[in-house]
């Protein structure tokens, strides 16, 4: 669940509907400052104190409801298992080096093909310096073992 300065204010709200919908937890995450929302930020944005506030309080809550049933904040599990464990949770974001391009790719409604959300949304926002390629007009060979993904992974 992507935040906005709306939900920021409603996390309680929309636990309690997740949970109505049978979901056994959330992903709560913060704004990114680029692609759509870039355009929106006056609508949508809000200061990240703000939004480490509302999630502290959104974890409080969850641990209230796990008195009683099962339900995780699932980027707070992930943190939690990289930290209390010697294993990798496979959340590209948190790998070293970073597994931009490597252990995951992000394909576009068009077809379009980066190695990672951010790059899509710099995309979005005329910056396409990362885009690997399009799956309609670009071979496996030339999206994967391009020069591009060499050049960023190198």
């Amino acid at each position: 669940m992507t935040t906005t300065a709306t939900s920021l204010k409603n996390f309680k709200h929309i636990i309690d509907y997740y949970i109505e919908l049978g979901f056994d937890g959330i992903f709560i995450r913060s704004l990114n400052p680029y692609g759509f929302a870039a355009e929106k930020i006056d609508n949508l944005g809000y200061q990240m104190q703000e939004f480490v506030d509302a999630y502290t309080d959104a974890l409080k809550y969850i641990f209230l409801i796990n008195k009683t049933r099962y339900f995780a904040e699932h980027f707070a599990t992930i943190l939690l298992s990289r930290i209390l464990t010697p294993y990798s949770t496979g959340f590209v974001d948190l790998q070293s080096p970073a597994g931009t391009g490597i252990s995951g790719v992000i394909y576009d409604y068009d077809g379009s093909v980066y190695p990672s959300d951010e790059a899509r949304m710099l995309a979005r926002m005329g910056d396409r310096y990362f885009h690997l390629g399009n799956v309609h007009t670009d071979s496996f060979i030339n999206i994967f073992c391009g020069e591009k993904l060499r050049n960023i992974t190198n």
